[in-house]
């Protein structure tokens, strides 16, 4: 992947404008603006398939306290799979 740095001027309105180098990297138009103390970070806002992610936490906790999240908060952490 190429890191590329433009100069880039706001207008009167706050508006910039990405170069076209850029956006035709992009595949949409909906993008997020993260502040930070120093610095704007802009990155795309993508749909993300969290279907992806099914199945891939184990964990060895009884099931039957998954309905009282006290017990499953303590066992989770107890066995190191929460933080």
């Amino acid at each position: 992947m190429k890191i590329g740095v433009e100069k880039i001027k706001m207008d009167k309105q706050g508006r910039v404008i990405l170069p076209r180098v850029w956006r035709a990297q992009l595949k949409t138009n909906n993008l997020y603006a993260i502040e930070y103390p120093a610095f704007l970070k802009i990155v795309p806002r993508e749909k993300v398939d969290l279907t992806e992610l099914f199945g891939i936490a184990k964990a060895d906790i009884d099931p039957k306290i998954f309905g009282d999240w006290h017990k499953f908060k303590s066992a989770a952490i107890s066995k190191r799979v929460m933080k």
